[in-house]
């Protein structure tokens, strides 16, 4: 009688992971025009994203700057602080943000164009970030968003011009630097004692800048003021005034471009994963979400598209965790959900929100590449807001080379693929295994299981071929012979030979 063939199952409980991935950096500005209108740019581009509507119409507001929770504010030409609230429950843009409503006046506030406008992120003055403006051309006042109470007054060493905007930069929990852009020129100003440095010239712009805001590359944009109708251009400069690059030929339709808002985002997204892997081996991802900033992030998110040929592990669930500080990380998507999303909130200073989930290949040959992403202080896949994207990980799928033979003993015939036997012959089987992936691999068995119409030699199962420091131990139990490899690795294109023999019932 002819041989059964017999399955042969190699089984690898390791997974190989790359070296951490940098983030890349995206921005994106509020920008204010002339009507009172709000739009989000996307700096790297100069795209408008999104527009959101004339939010502040009839406020005669001239400036603009955005909170960590998303919230827009502007002053008028009466001194007031106005205020759009944002909604993250929001469907769509139309009723992302509510029209603006008086918060309060603020003490000593003119008439613009003094009137500059940024955010403060820092908890120095006020419990959840201060607005920042100048009630003239030598005074900075720190303002309360939710009541437009004057917090601190800071009077420079210089008169600064009129128009343009100010930017507040952190540089710690505790400290910061302000920056005044006005018509081409750059101004430095320390925020603790008032001394002004500067103006530095800006080239580029042939009109005047409006508007400025900062970036998460450390850089800072302004716009420059072209005219009712006409395009209107998006300049990059370093905190020190050196020309980055511009973006031309943006239109807000028949609307003059006034004032730019930073949109709060001092994150960075890092990814590791699994880049070699076959059939039966653990993939593992890892998505680091990092609170780079001096603040607590309020509101984020973490999503992680996992590719359709990697089938996510329903023993081990996504899972997120926060280390290195204070907040909560949480799966928020639905079971069995290829994309995954983790919902981040109050992730303080220096901490991290590290999602991660474990898969198997769903194919033996092919490649599969994964981009996640994260976005505060609200979701930018809805709202156009910040967001940073990893580098991808790419997973090589591949598969060993697994041979097996079988020889007849009592009639001396084989090695072969197939031999003839009848009841009471002796087969032996020869099984090969040969290490075909990028790395060595460790802690792993080759098993066959013995067909029904034949019986197990007793003691027969014999480790023929293996490499040192790596040990193998033979068994059978069951029905299955099962070899198993430890305390050591099997190199690339390494080899290791098993044989057992079965009598034909």
């Amino acid at each position: 009688m002819s041989p059964r063939r017999l399955s042969i199952v190699a089984l690898f409980a390791v997974c190989f992971v790359v070296g951490l991935v940098r983030a890349a950096s995206a921005a994106t500005v509020m920008v204010l025009s002339d009507s009172a209108g709000v739009y989000l740019v996307d700096t790297t581009s100069g795209a408008i994203v999104q527009s959101y509507g004339n939010l502040f119409s009839g406020t005669s507001a001239q400036n603009l700057a955005q909170d960590l929770n998303g919230n827009l504010y502007v002053t008028n030409a009466s001194g007031q602080l106005v205020k759009s609230t944002f909604n993250a429950n929001a469907p769509s843009s139309a009723t992302a943000y509510s029209a603006g409503a008086v918060v309060g006046t603020i003490a000593g506030l003119p008439a613009s164009p003094n009137a500059r406008l940024s955010f403060d992120p820092t908890t120095m003055y006020c419990a959840s970030g201060c607005l920042v403006t100048m009630s003239s051309a030598n005074t900075v006042l720190w303002v309360d968003p939710t009541n437009a109470a004057v917090k601190k007054t800071l009077t420079l060493s210089a008169s600064i011009g009129t128009n343009g905007d100010i930017v507040v930069v952190p540089t710690g929990a505790a400290n910061e630097t302000l920056y005044v852009i006005a018509t081409q020129s750059l101004y430095t100003i320390n925020a603790s004692t008032g001394s002004v440095t500067g103006p530095v010239t800006l080239s580029g712009p042939t009109g005047s800048l409006t508007g400025a805001a900062f970036i998460p590359n450390g850089h800072l944009v302004a716009c420059e003021q072209i005219g009712s109708g006409s395009p209107w251009t998006l300049w990059e400069y370093t905190t020190a005034g050196a020309s980055v690059g511009s973006h031309t030929g943006i239109t807000t339709g028949s609307d003059v471009v006034n004032d730019l808002a930073s949109v709060p985002a001092t994150f960075t997204v890092t990814k590791t994963g699994t880049t070699l892997a076959g059939p039966g081996d653990s993939m593992l991802y890892t998505i680091a979400m990092k609170n780079t900033g001096f603040f607590t992030d309020p509101t984020g998110a973490i999503t992680d598209p996992v590719p359709a040929n990697v089938t996510i592990s329903s023993t081990t669930p996504p899972s997120c965790a926060v280390s290195g500080g204070t907040g909560t990380c949480a799966v928020t998507s639905s079971a069995g959900a290829q994309t995954v999303v983790a919902t981040v909130t109050n992730l303080s200073s220096g901490a991290t929100a590290t999602l991660t989930v474990v898969g198997t290949p769903a194919s033996s040959s092919g490649t599969a590449v994964n981009t996640a992403r994260a976005s505060v202080p609200y979701d930018p896949t809805q709202y156009g807001g910040e967001t940073l994207t990893s580098g991808s990980v790419t997973t090589t799928f591949t598969t060993a080379a697994l041979a097996k033979q079988v020889a007849n003993i009592t009639e001396s015939i084989g090695p072969g693929t197939s031999i003839n036997a009848k009841p009471g012959d002796v087969l032996e089987y020869t099984l090969t295994f040969t290490n075909r992936r990028a790395f060595a691999i460790q802690a792993f068995s080759l098993s066959d299981t013995i067909a029904a119409n034949s019986s197990y030699v007793a003691a027969s199962a014999s480790c023929v071929t293996t490499p040192v420091p790596l040990t193998c131990a033979p068994a059978q139990a069951g029905g299955v012979v099962t070899f198993t490899y430890s305390g050591g690795s099997l190199a690339v294109n390494g080899t290791i030979v098993a044989k057992f023999r079965v009598t034909v019932n």
